[in-house]
Protein backbone atom coordinates (compact mmCIF):
# COMPACT_ATOMS: atom_id res chain seq x y z
CA UNK A 1 0.00 0.00 0.00
CA UNK A 2 1.08 3.67 -0.84
CA UNK A 3 1.96 5.34 2.48
CA UNK A 4 -0.02 8.66 2.80
CA UNK A 5 1.19 12.12 3.71
CA UNK A 6 -0.28 14.58 5.79
CA UNK A 7 -1.29 16.24 3.01
CA UNK A 8 -3.41 14.00 1.49
CA UNK A 9 -5.11 13.10 4.51
CA UNK A 10 -6.07 16.72 4.69
CA UNK A 11 -7.75 16.25 1.34
CA UNK A 12 -9.59 12.66 1.50
CA UNK A 13 -13.63 12.86 2.38
CA UNK A 14 -14.57 9.68 5.05
CA UNK A 15 -17.85 8.79 3.74
CA UNK A 16 -19.39 6.61 6.61
CA UNK A 17 -22.52 3.66 6.43
CA UNK A 18 -23.27 2.42 9.19
CA UNK A 19 -25.93 0.53 10.23
CA UNK A 20 -27.59 -2.88 11.01
CA UNK A 21 -26.45 -4.79 7.90
CA UNK A 22 -29.46 -6.26 5.61
CA UNK A 23 -30.33 -7.15 2.60
CA UNK A 24 -32.34 -3.71 2.42
CA UNK A 25 -30.64 -1.38 4.00
CA UNK A 26 -28.71 -0.52 0.98
CA UNK A 27 -25.39 -1.74 1.77
CA UNK A 28 -24.88 -3.41 -1.48
CA UNK A 29 -26.17 -0.54 -3.78
CA UNK A 30 -23.04 1.52 -1.74
CA UNK A 31 -20.78 -1.54 -2.66
CA UNK A 32 -21.70 -1.29 -6.37
CA UNK A 33 -21.22 2.58 -6.33
CA UNK A 34 -17.92 1.82 -4.74
CA UNK A 35 -16.96 -0.22 -7.20
CA UNK A 36 -18.13 2.32 -10.16
CA UNK A 37 -15.82 4.77 -8.48
CA UNK A 38 -12.51 2.03 -8.71
CA UNK A 39 -13.52 1.46 -12.82
CA UNK A 40 -13.58 5.24 -13.18
CA UNK A 41 -10.47 5.95 -11.19
CA UNK A 42 -8.72 2.37 -13.19
CA UNK A 43 -10.24 3.95 -16.76
CA UNK A 44 -9.96 7.59 -16.16
CA UNK A 45 -6.15 9.10 -15.45
CA UNK A 46 -7.75 12.23 -14.32
CA UNK A 47 -6.22 13.43 -11.26
CA UNK A 48 -9.01 15.83 -10.01
CA UNK A 49 -11.14 13.21 -8.76
CA UNK A 50 -11.49 13.81 -5.05
CA UNK A 51 -9.97 10.84 -2.47
CA UNK A 52 -12.92 9.02 -0.50
CA UNK A 53 -12.49 6.60 1.79
CA UNK A 54 -15.49 4.81 2.73
CA UNK A 55 -16.41 3.48 5.96
CA UNK A 56 -18.77 0.43 6.18
CA UNK A 57 -19.97 -0.87 9.60
CA UNK A 58 -22.56 -2.92 10.77
CA UNK A 59 -24.16 -6.14 12.36
CA UNK A 60 -25.83 -8.70 10.98
CA UNK A 61 -28.72 -10.72 12.37
CA UNK A 62 -27.67 -14.24 14.15
CA UNK A 63 -29.60 -16.63 11.16
CA UNK A 64 -29.64 -13.84 8.20
CA UNK A 65 -27.24 -15.56 5.95
CA UNK A 66 -27.83 -13.13 3.34
CA UNK A 67 -26.54 -10.27 5.25
CA UNK A 68 -23.35 -12.40 6.29
CA UNK A 69 -22.67 -13.00 2.33
CA UNK A 70 -22.92 -8.89 1.71
CA UNK A 71 -20.38 -8.48 4.79
CA UNK A 72 -18.40 -10.96 2.90
CA UNK A 73 -18.50 -9.50 -0.16
CA UNK A 74 -17.87 -6.39 1.05
CA UNK A 75 -14.55 -8.02 2.18
CA UNK A 76 -13.49 -8.95 -0.65
CA UNK A 77 -14.08 -5.80 -2.53
CA UNK A 78 -12.05 -4.13 0.14
CA UNK A 79 -9.45 -6.25 -0.24
CA UNK A 80 -8.98 -6.29 -4.00
CA UNK A 81 -9.10 -2.47 -4.01
CA UNK A 82 -6.94 -1.48 -0.23
CA UNK A 83 -4.39 -3.68 -2.58
CA UNK A 84 -4.01 -1.94 -5.76
CA UNK A 85 -1.01 0.60 -5.85
CA UNK A 86 -2.45 2.70 -8.62
CA UNK A 87 -5.69 3.60 -6.64
CA UNK A 88 -5.24 3.00 -2.91
CA UNK A 89 -4.55 6.97 -2.25
CA UNK A 90 -7.59 7.74 -3.71
CA UNK A 91 -10.09 4.99 -2.88
CA UNK A 92 -10.54 2.80 0.09
CA UNK A 93 -13.28 0.64 1.89
CA UNK A 94 -12.26 0.48 5.63
CA UNK A 95 -15.60 -2.37 7.53
CA UNK A 96 -15.78 -1.94 10.85
CA UNK A 97 -16.83 -4.92 12.45
CA UNK A 98 -19.53 -5.40 15.24
CA UNK A 99 -20.44 -2.01 15.10
CA UNK A 100 -21.82 -0.46 18.28
CA UNK A 101 -22.72 2.80 19.90
CA UNK A 102 -19.20 2.95 21.61
CA UNK A 103 -18.17 2.82 17.92
CA UNK A 104 -20.28 5.22 17.08
CA UNK A 105 -19.00 7.68 19.14
CA UNK A 106 -15.50 7.38 17.54
CA UNK A 107 -16.58 7.39 13.64
CA UNK A 108 -19.70 9.47 12.98
CA UNK A 109 -18.18 13.11 14.37
CA UNK A 110 -15.07 12.05 11.76
CA UNK A 111 -17.33 11.34 9.28
CA UNK A 112 -17.34 13.96 6.09
CA UNK A 113 -20.83 12.27 4.74
CA UNK A 114 -22.77 9.71 6.72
Amino acid sequence: MSTLTEHDLQSILFDVMVKRVDENKRQLMYLFYIIHRYKQLKTHTDQSIVPRFHFIGGKTGIGNIRSKMIVKLINIVAQKLNADGETNTKLRIIFIPNYNASKEHIVVPAADFN
